[in-house]
Protein backbone atom coordinates (compact mmCIF):
# COMPACT_ATOMS: atom_id res chain seq x y z
CA UNK A 1 0.00 0.00 0.00
CA UNK A 2 1.56 3.24 -1.01
CA UNK A 3 1.43 5.94 1.09
CA UNK A 4 1.96 9.02 -1.48
CA UNK A 5 -0.63 11.30 -1.39
CA UNK A 6 -2.79 11.41 -4.13
CA UNK A 7 -1.38 13.73 -6.64
CA UNK A 8 -4.34 15.27 -7.64
CA UNK A 9 -5.38 17.13 -11.11
CA UNK A 10 -2.14 18.23 -11.75
CA UNK A 11 1.38 17.79 -10.53
CA UNK A 12 2.86 20.73 -12.78
CA UNK A 13 2.06 22.98 -10.09
CA UNK A 14 0.68 25.35 -12.55
CA UNK A 15 -2.57 24.00 -12.98
CA UNK A 16 -2.10 22.75 -16.44
CA UNK A 17 -4.50 19.71 -16.57
CA UNK A 18 -7.68 21.82 -14.95
CA UNK A 19 -9.50 23.50 -18.19
CA UNK A 20 -11.38 26.64 -16.11
CA UNK A 21 -13.97 26.80 -19.80
CA UNK A 22 -14.77 23.67 -18.87
CA UNK A 23 -14.83 23.40 -14.98
CA UNK A 24 -17.29 26.58 -15.13
CA UNK A 25 -19.82 24.82 -17.43
CA UNK A 26 -20.31 21.99 -14.89
CA UNK A 27 -20.25 24.48 -12.29
CA UNK A 28 -22.91 25.99 -14.35
CA UNK A 29 -24.64 23.27 -15.48
CA UNK A 30 -25.48 22.11 -11.59
CA UNK A 31 -26.95 25.66 -10.73
CA UNK A 32 -28.55 26.29 -13.44
CA UNK A 33 -29.80 22.82 -14.36
CA UNK A 34 -29.56 20.19 -11.93
CA UNK A 35 -30.51 22.22 -8.47
CA UNK A 36 -33.20 24.25 -10.43
CA UNK A 37 -34.39 20.71 -11.86
CA UNK A 38 -34.30 19.28 -7.70
CA UNK A 39 -36.31 22.34 -6.98
CA UNK A 40 -39.16 22.07 -9.68
CA UNK A 41 -39.75 18.43 -8.42
CA UNK A 42 -38.67 19.10 -4.41
CA UNK A 43 -41.50 21.99 -4.80
CA UNK A 44 -44.17 20.37 -6.51
CA UNK A 45 -44.77 22.17 -9.45
CA UNK A 46 -44.61 19.33 -11.46
CA UNK A 47 -46.95 16.61 -11.68
CA UNK A 48 -46.54 13.49 -9.67
CA UNK A 49 -45.15 10.10 -10.09
CA UNK A 50 -43.16 8.99 -12.84
CA UNK A 51 -44.37 11.91 -15.34
CA UNK A 52 -42.25 14.46 -12.48
CA UNK A 53 -39.07 12.14 -12.69
CA UNK A 54 -39.72 12.06 -16.66
CA UNK A 55 -39.88 15.74 -16.91
CA UNK A 56 -36.84 16.15 -14.30
CA UNK A 57 -35.14 13.85 -17.09
CA UNK A 58 -36.67 15.84 -20.02
CA UNK A 59 -34.71 19.30 -18.71
CA UNK A 60 -31.19 17.41 -17.66
CA UNK A 61 -31.25 15.71 -20.85
CA UNK A 62 -31.77 18.42 -23.06
CA UNK A 63 -29.86 20.80 -21.26
CA UNK A 64 -27.06 18.91 -21.26
CA UNK A 65 -27.25 18.55 -24.87
CA UNK A 66 -27.31 21.86 -25.10
CA UNK A 67 -24.43 22.41 -22.63
CA UNK A 68 -22.70 20.21 -25.40
CA UNK A 69 -23.22 22.81 -28.79
CA UNK A 70 -20.10 23.62 -29.90
CA UNK A 71 -21.96 26.35 -31.74
CA UNK A 72 -24.13 27.66 -28.50
CA UNK A 73 -23.28 31.46 -29.19
CA UNK A 74 -23.90 33.28 -32.13
CA UNK A 75 -20.84 35.86 -33.37
CA UNK A 76 -22.81 38.97 -32.14
CA UNK A 77 -23.46 37.43 -28.67
CA UNK A 78 -26.59 35.72 -29.00
CA UNK A 79 -27.66 32.32 -27.46
CA UNK A 80 -28.29 29.57 -29.80
CA UNK A 81 -31.49 27.68 -28.40
CA UNK A 82 -33.20 27.98 -24.93
CA UNK A 83 -29.46 28.51 -22.77
CA UNK A 84 -30.48 25.98 -19.97
CA UNK A 85 -31.41 29.05 -17.64
CA UNK A 86 -33.72 27.06 -15.44
CA UNK A 87 -32.43 28.55 -12.39
CA UNK A 88 -34.81 31.61 -13.55
CA UNK A 89 -37.43 29.62 -15.21
CA UNK A 90 -37.82 27.40 -11.65
CA UNK A 91 -38.13 30.58 -9.13
CA UNK A 92 -40.38 32.44 -11.58
CA UNK A 93 -43.11 29.91 -11.88
CA UNK A 94 -42.99 29.17 -8.43
CA UNK A 95 -43.35 32.88 -7.53
CA UNK A 96 -46.38 33.08 -9.80
CA UNK A 97 -47.87 30.17 -8.62
CA UNK A 98 -47.95 27.94 -11.58
CA UNK A 99 -49.29 24.83 -11.01
CA UNK A 100 -48.43 21.22 -12.13
CA UNK A 101 -49.94 21.76 -15.74
CA UNK A 102 -48.71 25.32 -16.95
CA UNK A 103 -45.00 23.99 -15.43
CA UNK A 104 -45.11 21.28 -17.46
CA UNK A 105 -46.23 23.32 -20.83
CA UNK A 106 -42.96 25.38 -19.83
CA UNK A 107 -40.62 22.47 -18.93
CA UNK A 108 -41.49 20.63 -22.66
CA UNK A 109 -41.69 24.43 -24.00
CA UNK A 110 -38.43 25.07 -22.77
CA UNK A 111 -36.29 22.10 -23.52
CA UNK A 112 -37.46 21.81 -27.09
CA UNK A 113 -36.35 25.11 -27.80
CA UNK A 114 -33.01 24.22 -26.20
CA UNK A 115 -32.51 21.75 -29.03
CA UNK A 116 -33.15 24.46 -31.32
CA UNK A 117 -31.43 27.58 -33.32
CA UNK A 118 -33.81 30.01 -32.26
CA UNK A 119 -31.74 33.04 -30.46
CA UNK A 120 -31.81 33.82 -27.04
CA UNK A 121 -30.50 37.36 -26.24
CA UNK A 122 -27.60 37.08 -23.45
CA UNK A 123 -28.26 39.78 -20.73
CA UNK A 124 -24.76 40.82 -20.46
CA UNK A 125 -23.47 41.25 -23.65
CA UNK A 126 -26.28 41.99 -26.16
CA UNK A 127 -28.19 44.70 -27.14
CA UNK A 128 -31.30 45.64 -29.07
CA UNK A 129 -30.65 48.67 -30.81
CA UNK A 130 -27.56 50.15 -28.55
CA UNK A 131 -29.48 49.70 -25.38
CA UNK A 132 -31.35 47.34 -23.54
CA UNK A 133 -35.39 48.39 -23.92
CA UNK A 134 -36.77 45.42 -21.63
CA UNK A 135 -36.05 44.60 -17.74
CA UNK A 136 -37.65 41.00 -17.60
CA UNK A 137 -35.18 38.20 -17.85
CA UNK A 138 -37.60 36.81 -20.42
CA UNK A 139 -37.55 39.74 -22.71
CA UNK A 140 -35.37 39.31 -26.01
CA UNK A 141 -35.78 35.50 -25.32
CA UNK A 142 -37.21 33.75 -28.96
CA UNK A 143 -36.18 36.09 -31.17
Amino acid sequence: MSTAPWPGPSTSGDGSQIDGYVLDLVIDFVTCVVVPAAFLHEFGLLPGGSAAVALVGLIVFTSALWFSRTDMMTEDHWFRGFPATWNLVAPTLYLVGAGPVVSTVVVIGFSVCSLTNIRFRIRSRSSIAGRSRCRSPWCGSPC
